[in-house]
């Protein structure tokens, strides 16, 4: 892939839909462009023909707007970015049209462009994608109220026929999501309302996950940069606190060593105030936990879920730009883990990555790169082990053990046929 590919293809769709509406893009990936580059909003204004445009990094904390875009979202020279979030600029101080994290438009805003006609058929090509690797039970990570009624009415209208598991997002400070729409009152095992959904820092392919050392100087940032918090330490730790007195169970997105010890510490605090002896409270992603970060979160009662495809994805970025080599090799540090015994399961966070079940499998027991290295092979989960956390333990994490997860007598039988034995299967890229 290359940048003047991507570039092309917004010119293309510029072209093929003539008109003054939004162009938006989705999962372009800059770690595997040569320099690592993202595009510009000069470069989109030259392809768009003045058209709003915005290219939504495939990591979800980020993305490009052009000139236009930039004026219709009010953003300007002037504004300043808002807490937890930043404006790229160019080696003049001009804005370049980058927007990360919370200075970048919510999908929600960007989605408000969108006739609504289109998105039942962006629904369907989800859930088939989802059915085809074998996924009965479905779940949104971040869900707004809007998106909480939609995906229940499309399961009562019959349209999603696998079991749904809703993160709905915290509100802050301002606002309650927990007022009807993420308590239907014929929840149950078809729709659950789960997690509540705080993210603490960004992403360490988009070199915004807050790390306590700063990232390796190959990732061209300043000297002493080390990522970003999304919100004040202070904030985060209260609204940790207000669910957990609420009772509620919480999903916490720390990817980051420093982001993660801000959470630990908030669940620490929480738990000091009210004792709950199974909260199940989740780390989602872990990225570059450290061992003595698990073994608190062990302690804790914390059990954390790893993407632990960027390994594979982004392993070679890590090691060559963003971490080195030495922290590199501990991402998604699944084989600490276990030596902890400190229960986990593993993600995709589509659509980041493909929904690909297997394809976590393999990538947590083989921890290859994309250029084939092995990456941290003393992480590596045997088969079974990344089988078990695809399945039984993602169901334990969502409090549907009871009822999904494997097949036993009392629970649900979803079956899924394969073409063959996933932990005898010489290549498990082949099964299907």
């Amino acid at each position: 892939p290359t940048r003047a590919a991507l570039l092309e293809r917004v010119g293309r769709a510029a072209r093929e839909g003539p008109g003054d509406d939004w162009l938006l893009g989705f999962n372009y990936d800059n770690t595997l462009f040569a320099d690592g580059r993202h595009p510009t909003r000069d470069e989109l204004d030259r392809v768009a023909a003045g058209r709003p445009v915005w290219l939504r990094h495939g990591s979800g904390h980020m993305g490009v707007a052009s000139s236009r875009a930039l004026v219709e979202l009010g953003i300007d020279e002037s504004v300043r970015p808002p807490p937890g979030g930043a404006f790229g600029r160019d080696a003049g101080g001009r804005l370049d049209g980058l927007l990360l994290e919370r200075a970048a438009p919510s999908l929600a805003r960007v989605l408000e462009d969108v006739a609504w006609r289109r998105l039942p058929g962006v629904l369907f090509r989800a859930r088939d994608a989802y059915l085809a690797a074998g996924v009965t039970t479905v779940q949104n990570g971040h869900a707004g109220v809007w998106l909480a009624r939609a995906l229940r009415w499309a399961q009562r209208l019959g349209w999603l026929p696998q079991r749904v598991v809703l993160w709905p997002a915290d509100p802050g400070e301002n606002g309650s999501a927990f007022d009807g729409a993420f308590a239907p009152r014929d929840a149950g095992y078809r729709f659950r309302v789960g997690a509540v959904k705080l993210i603490a820092d960004g992403s360490p392919q988009g070199l915004t996950a807050w790390l306590s050392e700063p990232y390796a100087a190959a990732a061209g940032r300043p000297p002493g940069y080390a990522g970003m918090p999304t919100m004040p330490v202070a904030t985060l730790h209260a609204r940790i606190l207000l669910h957990h007195l609420a009772g509620r169970q919480l999903a916490l997105h720390g990817n980051g060593d420093a982001a993660i010890e801000a959470i630990l510490d908030g669940v620490a605090a929480a738990q000091a105030a009210r004792p709950r002896e199974d909260a199940r409270h989740v780390l989602v992603h872990a990225q570059t936990a450290r061992r003595d970060q698990l073994a608190r979160a062990a302690a804790l009662g914390v059990t954390p879920s790893f993407f632990v495809g960027h390994v594979f994805h982004w392993g070679d970025w890590h090691r060559r730009r963003a971490l080195g080599e030495a922290r590199a090799a501990s991402v998604s540090p699944t084989g600490w883990a276990r030596e902890l015994g400190l229960r986990h399961s593993l993600h995709a966070d589509a659509p980041v990555t493909p929904m690909d079940p297997l394809a976590m499998v393999r990538i947590a027991s083989e921890r290859l790169t994309r250029s084939g290295v092995a990456l941290g092979p003393e992480q590596r989960l045997s088969r079974l082990e990344a089988l078990r956390a695809v399945t039984i333990e993602a169901a334990w994490q969502s409090r549907l053990e009871g009822s999904v997860g494997s097949l036993e007598i009392g629970k649900r039988a979803d079956l899924v046929v394969l073409s063959e034995d996933p932990l005898a299967a010489p290549d498990l890229s082949a099964v299907r």
